[in-house]
């Protein structure tokens, strides 16, 4: 049986995993744009197979970050939710993996130059999985914020709010000072929320691995 610290260990693991690999694909892939193109379409193209199996081992990781915080978190404000939050969030996360996306904006090179091309079945499935990702989170971090506040745990609302502060701040910063149009920034837009997303759940994986010993 697994312990309740690796399967926390695991979660922190995929978490940095995760979000490792597809910066350095974003860097290395021609004719891609981290600021203009999604993470999702990564999958597509030459190489796609490697942010597939991306998203599906990061997701299955965070999974086992969601058991190791049900296993902690036994009572108390958002003690069944967030763990059950963050589970949904990595199964999603897998869902990304095992449906393609459709091209956007012009990526792969030769498909149209339109924010999302007519929507296909397994196009379709992967962005309500990406929209689930980013529904669950919110609503974890959220109720973590409450969680905090009701247990008086000032590092679980610090660490919450600030990363609330932190994807809101980034999107506002980008649409003032960005200039033209904000569809030509959406990769920008999704990598502010997947990294401040992220950044809390590995914080919260190590904050329960500190309480944990």
């Amino acid at each position: 049986m697994v312990t309740t610290r690796g399967l926390l260990w695991a979660g922190v693991a995929g978490v940095v995993l995760f979000a490792v690999v597809f910066t350095v694909l974003s860097a290395i892939r021609a004719a891609y744009d981290p600021a203009r193109h999604f993470v999702s379409i990564l999958s597509l193209g030459e190489g796609g197979l490697a942010q597939v199996a991306n998203f599906v081992l990061g997701g299955a990781l965070i999974v086992c970050l969601g058991a190791g915080l049900a296993r902690r978190w036994t009572s108390g404000t958002g003690a069944r939710w967030v763990p059950r939050l963050v589970t949904a969030a990595g199964a999603a996360l897998i869902g990304c993996g095992v449906f393609l996306p459709d091209p956007s904006l012009g990526y792969p090179p030769g498909t149209p130059d339109q924010l999302i091309t007519p929507l296909t079945w397994h196009g379709a499935i992967h962005y309500l999985c990406a929209t689930a990702i980013g529904l669950t989170l919110s609503a974890a971090v959220l109720l973590s914020i409450r969680r905090g506040i009701a247990l008086a745990d000032r590092p679980l609302i610090a660490i919450s709010a600030g990363t609330v502060v932190a994807a809101v701040g980034g999107c506002v910063v980008v649409l003032l000072l960005g200039g033209g149009d904000p569809v030509q920034r959406v990769g920008l837009f999704e990598r502010i929320g997947i990294y401040a997303g992220w950044a809390w759940l590995a914080a919260i994986g190590f904050l329960d691995l500190r309480d944990a010993r």
